[in-house]
């Protein structure tokens, strides 16, 4: 066994055999059950958590460029 794996063609027969073995594995057909997971999710308390968020982004984007309006104003005057 180990005089056939010191050969280049051993080493290809061998890594030829996994490389189908995996792919056999991958080729069976797998069956997800996504109710169970989908069930468990409340999506009106995700989208206003998401919603939240975005309010958050924006306000803090408004506070700072109104910020910096004021300060140029300030500044200018």
């Amino acid at each position: 066994m180990l005089k056939f794996l010191k050969k280049t063609s051993g080493k290809v027969a061998v890594a030829t055999a996994g490389l189908l073995a995996s792919t056999m594995s991958l080729a069976e057909t797998q069956a997800v059950d996504y109710t169970a997971l989908t069930s468990k999710i409340d999506f009106s308390g995700a989208i206003t958590a998401v919603l939240g968020v975005i309010a958050l982004v924006v306000g803090a984007l408004v506070a700072w460029k109104g910020g910096q309006w004021i300060v140029k104003a300030v500044r200018s005057a």
